[in-house]
């Protein structure tokens, strides 16, 4: 068995619908979006924590808490 693949490639046909093959890239993937907004919004929330904690900003602004 020396020198053989152990597995072989099965060509095969891929059918999409038109559906979704023709529509944007936002809706067929749409982790592309929402991932980042994900980790911009947590970034949104706990930043003004950390500014506050390592003494950038004087005092805590309530209106943040709207944020996090």
């Amino acid at each position: 068995m020396a020198g053989r693949p152990l597995v072989t490639a099965v060509p095969f046909e891929l059918r999409i619908a038109s559906s979704v093959r023709d529509a944007p890239a936002w809706r067929r993937e749409p982790y592309r979006v929402f991932f980042p907004l994900g980790a911009a919004l947590a970034w949104a929330g706990v930043l003004h924590w950390l500014l506050f904690a390592l003494g950038v900003t004087d005092e805590y602004r309530s209106i943040f808490h709207s944020m996090a």
